[in-house]
């Protein structure tokens, strides 16, 4: 492989999702990447764990995957 195409997921927790998924689908890439800004990202999870500790991970984790994941799968996305 001459050249790797990467695209990137988000770069905030609650960043849009469908561009994501729209890149997998479109873009003509090899790797999706989800990198959110640490910082911020990590400081509004623990206001969240705080709120509803029972909670987990962040609620947009799922819908995340589940909307690129098949566009990965059928275009051999990493």
């Amino acid at each position: 492989m001459d050249n790797i195409k990467i695209g990137a997921g988000a770069s905030f927790a609650t960043d849009r999702i469908e561009p994501a998924a729209e890149l997998a689908e479109k873009g003509g890439i090899d790797y999706l990447v989800y990198e959110c800004l640490a910082e911020r990202t990590i400081a509004l999870s623990q206001l969240e764990k705080f709120k509803h500790p029972d909670k987990g991970f962040n609620e947009l984790l799922d819908d995340r995957f589940n909307l690129a994941l098949p566009h990965c799968k059928k275009n051999g996305i990493n």
